[in-house]
C-alpha cells in the first residue's frame, strides 16, 4: 500500500483591487524519496448563479503557476506566486501537488489536488470606495477644489481620479434634489494620475456665478489586458460635497458705494479731526502770550 502524501490549503480571504492575492499549500504524509515534487496553484474567478463546485473551469480561469512551480522538499506550508487581480469579485484557488519520478520523460504525476469552491480556498476582491470634502465656501471668481480620499485600492497600482462640478439651478425649489447632468456641468478636470489609496486634492476652478456646485469625484482604472473601467464614483447632490459661490467679488474690493461711503466718512472724521487739533493748538498760543501777573 503506497500513501500519497497530503496537502491543503489556505487563501488569504480579501484583497486590495489590483493587489497580488496568494494561496498557502500545507503539504503532509510521505513525500516520493526520489525524483521531484512540486506544487502549482490555480485561480478561478465565480460566476453568477454557478455553483461553486462547477467553477472551476478553464473559461473561468484567470491564472496558473504551472509555469512556475513551487518545490516540495519537505512537509511545511508554501505560499504561490502572487495573483495580481484585477476585477472586482469572488475567486477561488486549487493548489496540486505533482511528481516527476527520476528520469520520468512523460507528463507529471499528480499525487493530490484540492477542490473548487473550499470556504479555505476563498479570495474576496471588493471595489474601492470614495469619500470626498469640498471646500465649503469660494468667492465668485476665486479658485476652489475638492479633496478625495481613496481605499480599497492596493499599494502602488495607477489609477485616475477625474472631477466634475455642477451647478444648482437658481430657480430650484428649496430642498430639492440638484441635477447633475450635462445641462448643469459646468467642469470637468484634467486626470489626476494616482498610486494606491490616499487623499487627493482635484484641479481648481473658478466660477463667476453665484450659485451652489455639487463635485462629482470618478476613480477608472486600465487593466494590463482590458479597457478602461470605471471602479468608483461619487453621488450627487452630497452637502460634504457641494461649494456655496457667494457673489462678493474676488479682488476683495467689496461692494463700490459701500467702499466709497466709508472712504468718505473716513476722510470726514480725519479732516475734522485735523480741524479740532488746529483749533487746540491756536488756543495754546495765545494763552502762551498772554503776560503773567508777575510780570504785570
Amino acid at each position: 500500500q503506497v500513501n500519497p502524501p497530503l496537502s491543503e490549503s489556505e487563501a488569504v480571504p480579501n484583497v486590495a483591487f489590483g493587489g497580488l492575492a496568494t494561496d498557502i499549500a500545507f503539504v503532509n504524509g510521505p513525500l516520493p524519496a526520489d525524483g521531484e515534487t512540486f506544487v502549482t496553484f490555480s485561480l478561478y474567478k465565480a460566476t453568477a448563479g454557478v455553483a461553486p463546485a462547477q467553477t472551476c473551469t478553464p473559461d473561468t480561469l484567470v491564472a496558473s503557476t504551472l509555469a512556475d512551480p513551487v518545490a516540495v522538499r519537505e512537509l511545511r506550508r508554501y505560499t504561490s506566486p502572487g495573483v495580481r487581480v484585477e476585477a472586482v469579485g469572488t475567486y477561488y484557488w486549487i493548489e496540486t501537488l505533482w511528481w516527476i519520478p527520476q528520469g520520468w520523460t512523460d507528463d507529471p504525476i499528480e499525487l493530490a489536488s484540492g477542490r473548487c469552491g473550499q470556504k479555505s480556498e476563498i479570495t474576496t476582491v471588493v471595489a474601492p470606495a470614495l469619500a470626498s470634502h469640498s471646500q465649503p465656501v469660494a468667492v465668485a471668481g476665486a479658485a476652489f477644489h475638492d479633496t478625495v480620499t481613496v481605499t480599497g485600492l492596493a499599494e502602488g497600482v495607477p489609477a485616475r481620479l477625474h472631477w466634475d462640478l455642477y451647478r444648482q439651478s437658481a430657480g430650484s425649489p428649496a430642498g430639492s434634489a440638484p441635477t447633475c447632468d450635462d445641462s448643469t456641468r459646468v467642469f470637468t478636470s484634467a486626470p489626476v494620475a494616482i498610486t494606491g489609496s490616499g487623499s487627493f486634492p482635484s484641479p481648481t476652478t473658478s466660477q463667476t456665478v453665484a450659485a451652489r456646485y455639487f463635485w462629482v469625484a470618478t476613480l477608472e482604472y486600465t487593466p494590463h489586458d482590458g479597457d478602461s473601467v470605471v471602479l468608483a464614483r461619487g453621488a450627487c447632490g452630497q452637502e460634504i460635497e457641494s461649494t456655496l459661490v457667494t457673489a462678493l467679488a474676488s479682488t476683495g474690493g467689496g461692494i463700490p458705494g459701500l467702499r466709497l461711503l466709508l472712504i468718505g466718512a473716513a476722510t470726514l472724521f480725519g479732516g475734522a479731526a485735523l480741524g479740532f487739533f488746529a483749533q487746540g493748538r491756536r488756543r495754546l498760543q495765545v494763552a502762551a502770550a498772554r503776560p503773567t501777573p508777575a510780570a504785570q
